[in-house]
């Protein structure tokens, strides 16, 4: 069964915050299905805003640009950060 967009982007979700909270940070979730932002994390003072995706498109740049991190997902749930050049 195929899941919809909407579901497999909330279950990744769900794997980058498994994924930081094992890393040690604290993770706050966006609880709106809209929004440039899925995920804000703290880590010794330094918070982090983040998006979670499966690929890097022209949007995903121009996040990285804007001070948005990357997780990206891989098909087998795996994670890897792309850290925005200016993060806040």
């Amino acid at each position: 069964m195929e899941l919809s967009t909407h579901k497999r982007g909330a279950i990744n979700e769900l794997v980058a915050c498994t994924w930081l909270l094992k890393q040690g940070y604290q993770v706050f979730r966006n609880v709106t299905p809209d929004g440039r932002i899925d995920i804000i994390s703290e880590k010794d003072g330094v918070l982090t805003k983040i998006d979670v995706k499966t690929q890097i498109n022209k949007y995903g740049k121009q996040q990285l640009e804007d001070g948005i991190s990357i997780i990206l997902i891989d098909k087998d749930l795996n994670c890897s950060w792309i850290a925005a050049a200016n993060r806040v």
